[in-house]
């Protein structure tokens, strides 16, 4: 996983989503997201929308991360589970300071969530149709009409 983090904003995101096994207790590995592998299973699997779920962690985090690329990632397509060397580039977009958890419209949003919604469908080719901002079935927010 090039994207794990293991910093004290990994901690923070393991945390805030409660990223723990169910049986285990053991902490889940988390990182930002990895557009570089999502593109790779959008295309492998012909998928037209995202989801994007818990994105209230983000919540009052000062900038935000998206893996747009690799270094050293010429064999990554060929040798997909090699990923020992690259390192991932990212694009940093500034975090929100307004929470987002439990909105139920994205008129609601920050400007910085929107942004950062937008431009994971701009570096992965798809839309994002479903929102979740918080563990509550109604804290879920479908974008375009998909149901």
């Amino acid at each position: 996983m090039p994207t794990e983090l293991f910093d004290d904003i990994g901690i923070h995101i393991a945390k805030k989503g409660g990223e723990v096994g169910a049986t285990t207790g053991r902490p889940r590995r988390c990182g930002w997201f990895d557009a570089v592998a999502m593109k790779k299973v959008i295309q492998s699997n012909s998928i037209k929308s995202l989801c994007i779920t818990k994105l209230d962690v983000f919540d009052g985090m000062e900038s935000i991360k998206i893996c747009d690329s690799y270094d050293n990632s010429d064999e990554f397509f060929e040798e997909s589970l090699n990923l020992d060397h690259v390192k991932p580039q990212y694009i940093e977009l500034s975090g929100w300071k307004k929470p987002i958890y439990g909105l139920k419209t994205l008129d609601d949003f920050p400007k910085e969530a929107i942004e950062f919604i937008s431009k994971i469908e701009e570096v992965c080719g798809v839309s994002v149709d479903i929102i979740s901002t918080g563990p509550e079935r109604e804290s879920t927010i479908f974008k375009n009409d998909i149901i």
